[in-house]
């Protein structure tokens, strides 16, 4: 059995232990502008012999969620107690502290990539003791700051998300990938104490993007437009054709049905539309979103028909996805570790292989991993995606007139 090879990294300073860092009065350690020789800092140290195993989960179950911090923990094995804040000859003396960054590899490709939020330690009777670290990816960082007081110009949520990022209560200076995003928002006042991370959710929430940090750590805005005429990312099949999946759940429900719709912006009149013939099949049933950025009541009411249009009709879904990385190939294993938040995934699958297979799209909405020294399992949360064509200008295909769709 072939497993992906996992590695975990995190940046420790050393200097302290001695090492390739520059030190005064070394022959060749001490010289001026060498770059073999660095200044103390914190270093990418890899930690991967030590791990015992490690979980994380990224993104979110329900599509219509907030998506929150990814989170995870890696367990070492800790006999040494080279992973004990309170033994001093440990080579990490001074490092085991929260803030530190950590990354989780699997066949060179990031699958995790934030910082440590906590460390916990367990001793037993048998005098063995693993220490844990609690990782935390960019959203949680975002979640722990506030605003002082400001006011926001009309301007796109690209354009709002960078000014958030770049204000100096926030910070932040790590690699981000913004696009520039569908609506044109209100200005507002931003009240002193208020969550950076909510408003941020907010800014995407007024335009039903996706705000999130990737899996390499990127802070990244992702427009409604993104995977408008996509192609799928992953082809997972139980026919041998695709990507071999372990087990799959699929449900045909009302937890995303709605067929009245309300849409209120901050300081507008709610606009609220329905649809009398799935009300009359299945009942009323509402959706509002409440205190958005939207700039005019005419955009409200564009953004209710959309959500309508959306869910007033019930369809089958497919929940979750669980992959065994164990034995697959190299270019399949990468396929699924490439992929995040809002990867457009086909799944063709024959329940019980009677009847005709069955193909659905659907779109990423969340990933997690548990990785031990003999096996690596993915299990994806699904949404339902829209793959219907739509129109886009000096496309040969796409930009046919009567052909595509207009997009909202």
């Amino acid at each position: 059995m072939t497993l992906p090879v996992t590695q975990v990294f995190i940046w420790f300073d050393l200097s302290a232990t001695g090492g390739d860092f520059f030190t005064l009065n070394h022959p060749s350690k001490g010289m001026l502008d060498n770059t073999n020789f660095k200044l103390a800092g914190d270093f990418q140290t890899e930690v991967t012999d030590d791990v015992e195993d490690l979980n994380f989960r990224r993104g979110r179950s329900r599509v219509l969620d907030e998506i929150p911090a990814g989170t995870g923990s890696v367990r070492f094995l800790n006999p040494n107690r080279d992973y004990d804040p309170f033994y001093a000859s440990s080579p990490y003396a001074g490092n085991i502290v929260p803030g530190k960054r950590i990354k989780v590899t699997s066949n060179s490709t990031p699958i995790f990539d934030g910082l440590i939020g906590d460390w916990t330690f367990d001793y037993d009777e048998a005098q063995l003791t693993f220490a844990t670290a609690i990782m935390e990816d960019g959203l949680a960082a975002l979640g722990r700051k506030r605003f002082s007081a400001w006011t926001t110009t009309q301007e796109t949520p690209g354009a709002r998300i960078n000014a958030v990022l770049d204000r100096s209560e926030v910070a932040y200076t790590e690699n981000r990938d913004i696009d520039d995003g569908v609506e044109t928002l209100q200005a507002d006042n931003v009240s002193f104490g208020s969550n950076v991370l909510n408003y941020l959710q907010l800014v995407n929430r007024s335009d039903a993007g996706r705000f999130f940090a990737a899996r390499d750590g990127t802070i990244t805005f992702r427009d409604r437009t993104t995977i408008l005429n996509s192609m799928a990312a992953a082809q997972f099949s139980d026919t041998g054709s695709g990507i071999p999946f372990a087990s799959l759940s699929f449900a045909r429900g009302s937890e995303f049905l709605y067929n009245r719709v309300t849409v209120d912006r901050e300081g507008g009149i709610a606009q609220t539309v329905s649809d009398t013939d799935s009300a009359k099949a299945f009942g009323i049933r509402a959706l509002s979103e409440t205190g958005l950025l939207l700039n005019s009541d005419t955009r409200s009411l564009a953004f209710a028909e959309y959500l309508l249009n959306l869910y007033k009709d019930p369809e089958v879904r497919i929940a979750s996805l669980e992959i065994d990385l164990a034995g697959l190939s190299s270019d399949l294993v990468e396929a699924v570790l490439d992929l995040d938040s809002g990867s457009l995934v086909s799944i063709t699958f024959t329940p019980d292989a009677i009847g005709d297979p069955i193909q659905k799209f659907a779109l990423v909405e969340g990933i997690a991993h548990r990785i031990t020294g003999s096996s690596h399992t993915v299990t994806l949360s699904l949404g339902a995606a829209d793959i219907r064509s739509f129109l886009q200008l000096d496309e040969p295909e796409f930009g046919k007139l009567d052909s595509n769709l207009l997009a909202f």
